[in-house]
């Protein structure tokens, strides 16, 4: 064989390569929006990196867990969710603002049902979310500048057992992806680059 044959094998193999590891990535984000599809992420931002508004903020969350934990059990599916969500946004606000008052903030509280940005996060241990844009239940304390604290409220991780429940609404990849994330640790990066630079992009 020929030096022109053999770089013209090589990059023949080399573009089948690099092809065959971008439509297995595409499959993998694909499945990576399924996820995101089904998911309502809580999200709760503390004013600031101080020690005393990360502890309030964990305040806050406990309240808003002990008054609605509970409070999507009734949804079957995403927009359902969004909805209670929505129809909740005055009494969680209420809530957080009390909690902070009765710790002496008294700086403001907003509270939003709308899209955001994460990471590649890890829950509990054993539940991996892949990166991306997840609709969330927002909840900003004071300036919101500080480090935030996360759960999925639907299904309910926030409280249960964090398996059975994501079991009820993710198909078979969803459950695949998001019970083996150290198997999937490489390909989750490439993701959250991904979707950073398509973050940049909007």
């Amino acid at each position: 064989m020929s030096k022109i044959d053999s770089k013209r094998l090589f990059a023949a193999i080399s573009f089948s390569l690099v092809f065959s590891i971008l439509m297995s990535l595409a499959c993998f984000d694909a499945s990576c929006e399924q996820v995101r599809d089904k998911v309502l992420r809580l999200h709760i931002i503390a004013n600031s990196d101080s020690n005393a508004d990360q502890k309030v903020k964990i305040k806050v969350r406990d309240a808003l867990l002990s008054e609605f934990g509970n409070l999507f059990d009734g949804a079957s599916t995403l927009e359902e969710a969004e909805i209670l969500a929505e129809e909740n946004i005055p009494k969680l606000q209420q809530i957080a603002k009390s909690t902070l008052e009765q710790n002496g903030f008294n700086y403001s509280v907003a509270v939003e049902v709308a899209p955001s940005d994460f990471g590649t996060r890890v829950y509990d241990g054993n539940l991996t979310l892949p990166a991306g844009k997840y609709m969330a239940v927002r909840v900003l304390l004071g300036n919101a500048d500080g480090q935030n604290w996360w759960c999925v409220c639907f299904p309910n991780v926030c409280l249960g057992s964090a398996a059975e429940n994501v079991d009820s609404v993710l198909d078979s990849n969803g459950r695949r992806i998001v019970k083996n994330g150290q198997k999937f640790k490489i390909k989750f990066k490439v993701v959250e680059i991904y979707e950073s630079i398509k973050a940049k992009l909007k």
